[in-house]
């Protein structure tokens, strides 16, 4: 592996990498706190948000916001990528009325993630992505320089993505299209999610076997329907306690009975106790 362009912060985060492997491999599933995309430079797979399939070739564009589950299937040996993920709340002196925000948070859960090579102006999204990535300076945190480079030219990306979101949601650009059982699970898991769920309920409200339904979602998702659903209820406490509630209380407004196994969970998940509050 090889980073071309490595920056962390509490703010946002940025690699531009390079990838070689004997074959094809898969990225775990993940959900983050923060907004995310991706621009494929090279190489091929398929990208997966919420159950939905989408072809990574080069010059495609991935969206992913807070909390939405993704996972990378790369069929090439091969990949160029580079991943930016920042905070919603990064631009809200600049954009309070939330417009660079809309690509991410104005559409359904796990729809319209997928910008193709031909609705994205390339030459545009190209020359930000490389000011934004480019540096003499080793990338840091405290590195002020680098710091300002990203601040000033993320945004004019950002309004890039937001033309062509608007784009996607024409009737010229976006037909409509039946959902698959998977998202169809996951808007029914979502809208229930903080009660007592179980997987019978959900393989009854379809009527399917709950072993093949767990089976189908965990090829769309690359979790079963219990990981999912502790996965969804961890990031939404992490939410919670970040803005100050009581523990106690975020834990059974996310649907754990049983605080010890809230506890345990969250710990696994984040690394942290819930006490800790390191949310960042």
């Amino acid at each position: 592996m090889q980073n071309l362009f490595d920056y962390n912060s509490d703010e946002f985060i940025i690699h531009h990498t390079k990838i070689e492997k004997d074959g094809a491999f898969i990225v775990n599933s993940a959900i983050h706190d923060m907004h995310e995309l991706y621009f494929m430079i090279d190489g091929e797979g398929t990208f997966y948000v919420e159950g939905n399939a989408y072809p990574m070739k080069p010059g495609c564009l991935v969206l992913t916001r807070a909390g939405e589950l993704h996972s990378v299937q790369m069929i090439s040996a091969f990949y160029d990528i580079i991943a930016i993920h920042f905070r919603q709340s990064l631009f809200s002196e600049i954009d309070p009325n939330r417009f660079l925000d809309e690509p991410f948070s104005g559409r359904p859960l796990g729809q319209m993630n997928y910008y193709s090579p031909e609705i994205l102006r390339q030459n545009l999204i190209q020359v930000y992505l490389s000011l934004i990535c480019e540096s003499k300076n080793p990338p840091s945190d405290d590195n002020l320089p680098v710091r300002l480079q990203i601040q000033c030219h993320l945004p004019s990306l950002l309004y890039e993505i937001r033309r062509c979101f608007y784009c996607l949601t024409s009737r010229k650009c976006a037909p409509e299209v039946q959902p698959s059982l998977t998202e169809r699970v996951i808007g029914y898991i979502d809208r229930y999610l903080t009660e007592q769920i179980k997987l019978k309920d959900i393989a009854g409200n379809f009527f399917i076997n709950e072993r093949y339904l767990n089976r189908i979602f965990k090829q769309s998702t690359g979790l079963t329907i219990w990981q999912y659903i502790i996965a969804k209820r961890l990031h939404i406490a992490h939410q919670r306690i970040a803005e100050g509630l009581p523990i106690n209380e975020v834990a059974e407004q996310t649907g754990w009975k049983d605080y010890s196994s809230f506890y345990r969970q969250y710990k696994a998940h984040f690394g942290d106790s819930p006490n800790s509050r390191n949310t960042g």
